[in-house]
């Protein structure tokens, strides 16, 4: 049976995908201030 047909797993793959890519992000920006003497 594939992944997606049950119920929570849409939802546990886009909250795992949001935490990846705001931890991401975050490390990203921060890069960003502190080099333009944030």
């Amino acid at each position: 049976m594939p992944m997606f047909l049950r119920r929570g797993a849409i939802i546990t793959t886009f909250i795992v995908c949001y935490a990846l890519t705001s931890f991401i992000s975050g490390y990203v920006s921060a890069g960003l201030y502190s080099r333009n003497g944030g």
